[in-house]
């Protein structure tokens, strides 16, 4: 069997279940957003977001403010004050070249229903791809605000801060996904093994969400604004047009229902539209727990049996004497 062949999500779940482990991974409501420029810039584009943040929507505290703030990373990491004084000091720090991480948790009253004390309510982190002028922000929520009757308060304000984010001139992708959480990336750069997607998202999205932002440069390369509203139009898609002051104006698009309730239907014509200016990177293993990727034609169609630890496939270098028992041959069956 070629590598390319085994269904790694079906391995993984049966795995899950042979180890006796649950399979149903929790999915979480998340903003992504690529900025390109130097720390003292983006140390600004933040602060513009966690304004937006602390403004609200509908039914979110709009007197918040972290009450956690951390940055750096590993070695270089430090806790800082809870409130406004510790968002300053963590933006003051990325100005000034101090750090290059920031990390800030809300807990938001009004969205905590049964939440723990302890769980958080919105997570920011923004952190830079190394040796690049590039910077990865992220705004999620925990699973226990991914109910139905507070989902529609964080869509909002997540729709809202992906259409103001898109308005700064340092934004060159962003969008809103309902997913399993990926430690590096987004699903679509970790189902197809991606390594670089966010140094490549002036040109390129990293995927297809339920909502996407697209800049002038994205849209020109789809043919033009008017083509792409008139494609979205065909694909039942919404088209939302977002001045960018003076850049040329990008564009929101995505479904007309909520990011929740996108369905698969809706999410393929997104897939579609933006396929021609996708990174295309085939497919040869992906074990873990269901993304909202599309499978490549003739992919991940065969099993892998649930009892091997570490799956190894005709096309993989020869398994060498010494390997132990974790490996073993995919049979060809």
């Amino acid at each position: 069997m070629l590598r390319r062949e085994g269904d790694g999500t079906a391995w993984w779940q049966a795995r899950q279940r042979l180890l006796g482990r649950r399979t149903d991974v929790p999915h979480v409501l998340k903003l992504r957003l690529v900025a390109e420029g130097d720390s003292a810039d983006v140390a600004q584009w933040t602060r513009r977001i966690i304004e937006q943040v602390h403004g609200g929507v509908g039914g979110l505290d709009p007197a918040a403010s972290a009450d956690g703030a951390q940055t750096g990373f590993a070695e270089t990491f430090e806790r800082l004050p809870a409130g406004p004084e510790g968002e300053d000091e963590a933006l003051a720090r990325l100005a000034d070249g101090r750090t290059s991480n920031v990390f800030l948790r809300w807990s938001l009253a009004s969205m905590r229903r049964d939440a723990e004390e302890t769980e958080p309510s919105a997570v920011l982190i923004l952190q830079p791809v190394f040796g690049r002028p590039t910077w990865e922000l992220g705004l999620h929520t925990g699973p226990a605000q991914q109910t139905e009757d507070r989902h529609q308060d964080i869509d909002a304000l997540w729709e809202e801060l992906l259409d103001s984010a898109g308005r700064l001139p340092l934004t060159v992708w962003g969008a809103v996904s309902y997913d399993v959480p990926v430690p590096h990336g987004t699903p679509y750069e970790t189902y197809f093994a991606i390594p670089d997607g966010a140094t490549q998202a002036r040109t390129h999205p990293r995927g297809y969400f339920p909502r996407n932002f697209l800049t002038a440069t994205h849209l020109d390369a789809l043919g033009g604004a008017a083509q792409v509203a008139a494609r979205c139009a065909e694909l039942g898609l919404r088209y939302q047009p977002v001045p960018r002051g003076d850049l040329p104006p990008g564009a929101v698009v995505g479904g007309e229902e909520p990011t929740l309730h996108t369905s698969d239907a809706t999410l393929a014509a997104v897939r579609d539209l933006l396929n021609p200016i996708l990174i295309h990177q085939s497919y040869t293993w992906y074990a873990g727990p269901p993304l909202r990727v599309f499978k490549e034609p003739g992919t991940a169609f065969r099993r892998v049996p649930p009892d091997i630890v570490t799956p190894w496939f005709d096309d993989d270098p020869p398994l060498e004497p010494d390997s132990g028992d974790a490996r073993r041959l995919v049979p060809d069956v």
